[in-house]
């Protein structure tokens, strides 16, 4: 995304997403539909490495942080929409429907985010002076905000300096040298142990979450909730989620810092896990269980805005990209583990769950938190005076 831009990855991650998620409904043996459902997990993993770090350049700093913990009500709205259809399509249509109905939101994504202009941010440390000023014009439109008369920007010094002298072939050499030392920045000594410690926060919930979600299944058996009561549960969770993405935005909007509320809704995620193994009533797990997604939800959201604001805007794909490895390798390890501790005994992957989340809340207060901070640039007006904009 840092090299070719977010906006193409963004739109290319969403296209395939539909085509393979649709491509899926057709399949003709259980082998073709597992490697298309393979490739919508590429195309997902790659929209949420991309879309948070691109959609923030969008919104007025103003209120850049509520609007981005607020994003994640859309996430709220989308498993709601898995819940219904499945209780509608599954048992009535069969799980083709299912699964070719759950491909159209990324059509109607597609055809409304073409008109997206690539990142300002981007394209100026790119030395790509004017495409970045056409972009905050567009992006100025949109906000219904004026520019100054005579607004510019000034074309780097450090731009200009390397590539003073170059020509032809040497120019292109040294644009692909600028792009390997800016993907390389979330591993440069400045960032390194930054990069470790949302790693750590990322594997942590990635695991913690994936794996209560993958057991999920069995504890509902176990607990008497079959069929399209299952379906009904999910729904009854996703409320849960509503009112928790309201109140981290409230408590953001107050000035709460992000990394203390993921650390509070980390700990509430592992003491979710305990009330969860000790409530045997059926009615009663639901409630529990909405609890617990009370606080997952805001736990995701939080270290969704926190991971791109703490890179510098030219490294913020690459970077929002290899924290999502480092949750990708948990998702690929949670089934086995799972397993295993499954054959432990039934509530003993609950424990586990609860003690990752813990890890996880532990590691993040010393998470940074950029809360209203952001790098300024400096752009010319016609009065030769200089004013700061922010993006």
């Amino acid at each position: 995304a840092d090299w070719a831009g977010r906006r193409v990855v963004f739109l290319s991650s969403v296209g395939i997403t539909f085509l393979f998620g649709l491509l899926g409904a057709f399949a003709p043996t259980f082998e073709l539909f597992v490697a298309s459902r393979f490739i919508v997990g590429m195309g997902i993993g790659g929209n949420l490495a991309v879309d948070f770090a691109l959609f923030m350049e969008f919104v007025p700093l103003h209120m850049r942080q509520q609007v981005m913990m607020m994003l994640t009500m859309w996430g709220v709205g989308g498993v709601a929409i898995i819940a219904i259809a499945a209780w509608a399509l599954i048992e009535s249509a069969g799980w083709r429907w299912y699964i070719g109905v759950l491909a159209v939101p990324s059509l109607v994504l597609l055809v409304m985010r073409l008109g997206m202009p690539e990142s300002p941010s981007l394209l100026y440390e790119s030395g790509r002076v004017e495409e970045a000023l056409e972009s905050i014009k567009l992006i100025a439109k949109k906000n219904h905000f004026e520019l100054p008369e005579g607004f510019s920007l000034k074309p780097k010094e450090d731009a200009r300096d390397e590539f003073e002298g170059l020509q032809g072939t040497a120019v292109v050499m040294k644009s692909l040298e600028l792009k390997v030392r800016r993907s390389l920045v979330p591993l440069s000594p400045e960032n390194f142990f930054t990069t470790v410690k949302f790693a750590i926060a990322w594997f942590s919930l990635s695991f913690a979450y994936g794996g209560f979600t993958l057991w999920l299944p069995s504890l509902l058996t176990d607990k008497g909730i079959v069929g399209s009561d299952i379906y009904t549960t999910y729904l009854i969770m996703v409320l849960g989620e509503i009112p928790s993405v309201c109140l981290s935005t409230f408590l953001v909007y107050k000035g709460v810092q992000k990394r203390y509320i993921f650390c509070a809704y980390m700990l509430g995620c592992a003491g979710s896990m305990g009330l969860t193994a000790l409530v045997t009533n059926e009615y009663l797990i639901r409630v529990v269980l909405a609890i617990s997604y009370f606080f997952m939800v805001s736990s995701w959201a939080c270290l969704y805005v926190l991971t791109p604001e703490a890179y510098p805007a030219t490294c913020r794909g690459t970077a929002s990209g290899v924290l999502r490895i480092a949750g990708s390798i948990a998702n690929s390890i949670k089934g086995k583990v799972g397993a295993k501790l499954l054959a432990g005994g039934m509530y003993v992957p609950l424990w586990t769950y609860g003690a990752v989340f813990l890890v996880g809340m532990l590691v993040a207060p010393l998470l940074p938190d950029y809360t209203n901070k952001r790098v300024v640039e400096r752009v010319d007006q016609s009065n030769e005076d200089e004013e700061d904009i922010q993006l």
